[in-house]
């Protein structure tokens, strides 16, 4: 009853430790399961779903499963509910042996989306295995009267893989007159029985002692082991067995499997009874190396075994002393020497050894040069061990035979670390075994950098663009170089190659920044002095020596508007009054005089326009916006001034723009002839050396133009006066006699048309306004068909969309409102009547002559800026 009670109360204490390492382990975060050992399958171990706060009704989807390091699977999980069930008999003695604790660390995965928790179950100890002895029975040979009383006999203890209260506690000894049991502790804690002689033997009264040994463990309820003890007396033993031969010499293969038969060993006895049975085993203290771990002997019949793996390269030769020794008592022994020697095979794979390597090798490294030093190892034997070497041979290296299985890597060919700034040589080791066996070694061999290639630029040419008037320093472009070496051989610097520019130094104008490649103006630049630079940037490397190359960049300058108009007829001093006579009976559109002005600058900077300030006497006058001619626009006889005053403004297109001012003081005289021609008109000065020669001709043919201008207006309204209505819509010239308007003197059917002289030919431009600019209902109307004088002037051939054109510009006096004007689809210029071009709102003149079929031949294009 007291075993009871004290076995319940222990399973009490097993229980509430049970939970609360549980509950400890639920508040540490960790899943942590105990359980017994040697559940049944099936048992539940925990809900693993619920305790990692998973949703039973996706766990299923997410195919959850239990991963062990363990060879076996203990547990499974269900994949419906989340339980981890035992899968498998866990016994804690296989999984832990004599560990004090013992884990099972599980791996719980879940898939969609992927996740990995970690699972530890505890195993613990039942008391499942009672203590076992190393054999069932035991038998000790004891002489009669050769044994003194105390003497002591060790004997062979039991065993318990439990652990804790369930391993072995102590032993009981049958009671005996002759034996008596003590139980020593040895130093590691280990109970050793003995039994002790208290009376001594006589073979005579009993032959055989029969005693038990019982082993006792600790558990609840308590295991035991026996082992049966049979003490033989027995009478003295004078014959000791003997071999065939003393010693023995065996060869085996290092491959021979495990359980191979080494020898036959075989003693005889001439003693009878036990005295003449013989036991085999091996000599204690007479073991070389491992014999007891490689080699093991049948104690009955001497058969010698192999029961590991041999290997000739661990241990070649193995000397086993073997014991033979017989049932008598005493015991008598005899001996004998057996040599097996292990016979080499192809086992083991040869080994590369990089005894020494560059680090890196220069690309202009000679063929020849030394890279590395290999060396080749086996441990086989003979030709087994016999090593070839080989590299690829696509490569630029070889590998040379120096000493026994030594080698040099070298060079067999130029580098060019550009190609190729490193090679992974794999070097290949094979034996001449049958079958060969074969290894491989990666060598690295960095190729270092000779500065051999010349900087490179991104283009073969650079151009840029800068308005004059720049401020000094002001970024031009960046002209980019690279150059495939390394290190300070791809370190580049740029300069401009030393040249100059004029009589100055080309550093005067630009300079660069050498790290960079960036080009600056060093000074602010005049478009009217210079229009185009030509550099030489020189990209130089920091190798030795140093490798350069240049490029050319190309430089233009765009100009500004950065020069007032000058008048350059009449001729007058700045500030000046120009006096000029008129007749007083001109009439409405006498010409008075011509303003002619120059802009240095070029383009539309330079396209010039003409403009009556406000004044008392400006009602009188007009001037034509474009060609600067003035003219009358009211009989002046019936003034009483003798003098007019009038201001006129000459301005260029640019933006913004800049204007002059001349003053014209015209005296009205009752004989004077007034302006006659164009005869003191001054030719613009120009580069060109044809400039005078054509503005000349121009003159006279703008006289010309003007005199049949006027010739046929006449025609035309004493035509309009008597009701002729021959004027054709496409090939009339229309001028307004009342009502002129003060802008436009003249009005053009097809549109407005200007010619401007160019300083390298004598039209610049052609200028088409759209028609209807001026024209008033009502207003009587001359017209008379296109003229075209000699071969210098185009004329614009009439258009059917008037209307588009007159609602294109409010003002086409205005220079920045005609950039808006655009042609319509149908409008065209033509200077034969079969040739059409294409439409533009700025025209290109077309200079050369007509065919007889009306085209254009000889033509020769400039462009409108």
């Amino acid at each position: 009853m007291e075993c009871k009670g004290l076995g319940q109360l222990i399973a009490n204490y097993a229980v509430a430790l049970y939970f609360t390492l549980c509950i400890l382990d639920r508040i540490s975060g960790q899943i942590h399961y105990i359980i017994s050992e040697e559940l049944n399958r099936g048992s539940v171990v925990g809900n693993v779903a619920k305790d990692l706060g998973l949703q039973l009704q996706s766990i299923s989807g997410r195919n959850p499963r239990i991963v062990s390091k363990s060879k076996k699977d203990h547990f499974s999980i269900n994949s419906k509910d989340g339980i981890l069930i035992v899968a498998d008999k866990t016994d804690r003695e296989e999984l832990c042996t004599h560990r004090s604790s013992c884990f099972l660390h599980l791996q719980l995965i879940l898939e969609n989306p992927l996740e990995v928790h970690s699972v530890k179950v505890e195993i613990l100890d039942i008391n499942d295995n009672p203590p076992r002895f190393p054999a069932e029975h035991f038998a000790m040979e004891i002489m009669e009267g050769a044994t003194m009383v105390g003497a002591r006999y060790e004997l062979e203890g039991a065993q318990d893989p439990d652990i804790g209260v369930n391993s072995l506690s102590n032993y009981w000894l049958t009671p005996s007159e002759y034996f008596v049991l003590r139980v020593k502790t040895s130093d590691d804690g280990i109970k050793v029985p003995e039994i002790v002689l208290q009376k001594a033997l006589d073979r005579e009264q009993q032959s055989v002692h029969h005693l038990i040994l019982t082993a006792v463990d600790g558990g609840n309820p308590a295991l035991s082991g026996t082992v049966n003890i049979t003490v033989i007396v027995f009478d003295f033993n004078d014959n000791a067995p003997k071999f065939n031969q003393s010693s023995y010499n065996v060869r085996l293969k290092e491959n021979s499997p495990i359980g191979t038969v080494v020898i036959q060993l075989k003693a005889t006895d001439p003693d009878e009874g036990v005295n003449g049975e013989i036991e085999y085993s091996f000599r204690r203290g007479r073991i070389s190396g491992n014999v007891n771990q490689v080699f093991s002997i049948d104690p009955h019949t001497g058969e010698i075994r192999t029961s590991d793996v041999l290997d000739f390269e661990d241990v070649g030769q193995y000397t086993i002393q073997v014991k033979a020794k017989d049932r008598g008592t005493p015991t008598a022994e005899e001996y004998c020497t057996v040599n097996v020697e292990i016979i080499d095979v192809n086992d083991n794979a040869p080994e590369v050894i990089l005894n020494s390597l560059a680090n890196s090798i220069k690309e202009d490294a000679l063929p020849g040069t030394v890279v590395a030093l290999i060396s080749v190892s086996d441990n086989d034997y003979g030709e087994n061990g016999r090593v070839h070497l080989q590299i690829p041979p696509d490569i630029p290296f070889k590998l040379v035979p120096s000493l026994e299985d030594h080698y040099t890597l070298i060079t067999q060919d130029f580098l060019d670390r550009e190609a190729n700034p490193q090679y992974n040589i794999t070097v290949k080791a094979t034996d001449l075994g049958s079958p060969p066996l074969s290894a491989q070694r990666m060598i690295s061999i960095n190729i270092s950098d000779v500065n051999d290639n010349s900087p490179r630029f991104s283009q073969s040419s650079y151009t840029t663009h800068v308005q004059e008037n720049n401020h000094p320093g002001l970024f031009l472009c960046s002209v980019i170089a690279s150059d495939p070496d390394d290190g300070k051989n791809s370190k580049l610097s740029y300069s401009i190659r030393n040249q100059k520019i004029g009589e100055l130094p080309v550093s005067s104008y630009f300079y660069i920044n050498p790290e960079n490649g960036s080009l600056y103006s060093a000074r602010s630049f005049n478009y009217e002095e210079v229009h185009y630079f030509q550099l030489q940037i020189q990209a130089e490397d920091m190798g030795s020596p140093p490798l350069r190359t240049n490029v050319t960049v190309d430089i233009f300058i765009i100009d500004q508007n950065d020069n007032a108009p000058q008048i350059v007829y009449p001729k007058a001093v700045q500030g000046s009054t120009i006096q000029q006579t008129i007749p007083r009976s001109a009439q409405v559109g006498y010409l008075v005089t011509k303003i002619v002005g120059i802009d240095e600058d070029r383009g539309y900077n330079a396209w010039l326009s003409y403009k009556l300030q406000p004044s008392q006497d400006v009602d009188e006058f007009l001037i034509a916006p474009y060609t600067g001619e003035i003219r009358t626009a009211k009989v002046l006889q019936d003034s009483g001034e003798s003098t007019k005053n009038v201001v006129v403004e000459v301005k260029d297109s640019g933006k913004p723009a800049l204007s002059t001012s001349v003053t014209l003081l015209l005296f009205l005289e009752d004989n004077s002839e007034g302006f006659s021609g164009y005869k003191d008109i001054p030719v613009v000065s120009s580069s060109s050396s044809n400039l005078t020669l054509y503005l000349i001709i121009s003159l006279i043919v703008s006289s010309f133009v003007l005199f049949l201008t006027f010739a046929a207006l006449a025609v035309n309204c004493l035509r309009k006066r008597k009701g002729d209505t021959l004027c054709s819509a496409d090939l009339c010239c229309c001028y307004t006699e009342q009502n002129l308007d003060t802008k436009y003197p003249y009005d053009y059917c097809a549109g407005s048309l200007r010619v401007q002289l160019n300083s390298d030919g004598p039209l610049k431009y052609v200028e088409v306004r759209p028609s209807g600019m001026i024209s008033q209902p009502g207003q009587s109307r001359s017209c008379l068909p296109p003229v075209v004088d000699g071969e210098e002037f185009l004329f614009l051939k009439p258009t059917t969309n008037a209307d588009t054109f007159s609602s294109s510009t409010s003002n086409p006096t205005d220079s920045a409102n005609m950039e808006k004007i655009e042609l319509p689809e149908e409008a065209y210029v033509s200077a034969c009547p079969n040739h059409v071009y294409g439409r533009s709102s700025f025209v290109k003149v077309l200079q050369g002559k007509c065919d007889k079929t009306g085209n254009r031949t000889g033509l020769r294009k400039d462009s409108i800026i």
